[in-house]
């Protein structure tokens, strides 16, 4: 009989060991699984905090100079495309509220064509002859402006 209960207790022994085993092994995989969770909402919310920031830090298409510049060439030449050629333009489907080559009728396939155009244009003037904006603004309309005469 001491032979059973020794067999008896060692098997109990055994058991509980395999219970607490499992158990501890469930708890780790729990406490590993919750602290993912939580490392995943903390980059999430690093992912916001970095979006936020790069989106407070990216200039506004419409806070730069050359857009500035631009917008006020639409509105001298054509008061935003509604009269002189930008009127002409759009009856054969095109765009010129910019007064691009205004003498020759010019007119552009697209908004997207005028803007890169006048904004390359004014690009050139300014960084690469070397003028000022306001030079550069006499000269597109229709002044002419050279170095010499100051």
């Amino acid at each position: 009989m001491n032979k059973k209960i020794i067999s008896l207790v060692i098997l109990a022994i055994v058991i509980s060991f395999i219970f607490l085993s499992w158990g501890y092994l469930w708890c780790r995989l729990y406490i590993n699984r919750l602290n993912d969770i939580q490392r995943q909402e903390q980059i999430k919310l690093l992912e916001k905090v970095e979006l936020r920031q790069k989106q407070s830090t990216v200039l506004r298409k419409e806070d730069t100079a050359q857009e500035k510049i631009y917008q006020f060439i639409r509105m001298k030449e054509s008061t935003n495309g509604q009269y002189g050629l930008a009127i002409t333009c759009a009856k054969k489907g095109l765009i010129n509220e910019v007064g691009w080559r205004n003498k020759e009728s010019f007119c552009f396939n697209s908004a997207e064509d005028q803007e890169i155009s006048v904004k390359q244009w004014l690009t050139k003037k300014i960084t690469i002859d070397g003028l000022t904006i306001d030079e550069a603004l006499f000269i597109y309309s229709g002044g002419d402006y050279s170095k010499s005469n100051g």
